[in-house]
């Protein structure tokens, strides 16, 4: 099924996740493009809907992930290329979108190198 309807409860929702006030009352965020979900996955980051435009998907890299993805339980969605155009940020078109949930660290639990360097930003 593609999703094309950019009114489409699902497509609001991620498209509300652009906010920092949707994200912040939410407890999600989005993570877009190849480089950025395969460092959420390999850090294990709770990913629970993923979204994908074949017209925007361009090299093997893209198929691997998302092949990589459909190997997990994550909702996959499919997307027109004028749904995909409302849910990313700016002007990025790499075809790959996830929706995650936001994971909770304290200081704590941060594993460092042996001399890390660290910032904190918010």
């Amino acid at each position: 099924m593609i999703l094309t309807s950019i009114n489409n409860p699902r497509i609001k929702e991620v498209k509300n996740l652009r906010e920092s006030v949707a994200r912040r009352a939410s407890g999600f965020f989005i993570i877009e493009g190849c480089r950025e979900l395969s460092l959420a996955l390999e850090a294990g980051i709770a990913i629970t809907s993923f979204y994908f435009c074949p017209e925007f998907l361009g090299n093997d890299i893209h198929g691997q992930l998302l092949a990589r993805i459909r190997n997990t339980k994550v909702a996959i969605f499919e997307v027109s290329k004028q749904v995909y155009e409302k849910i990313a940020y700016g002007n990025r078109r790499e075809g790959l979108l996830a929706v995650a949930k936001r994971p909770h660290l304290n200081l704590s639990e941060t594993r460092c190198k042996a001399v890390p360097f660290v910032v904190i930003a918010e």
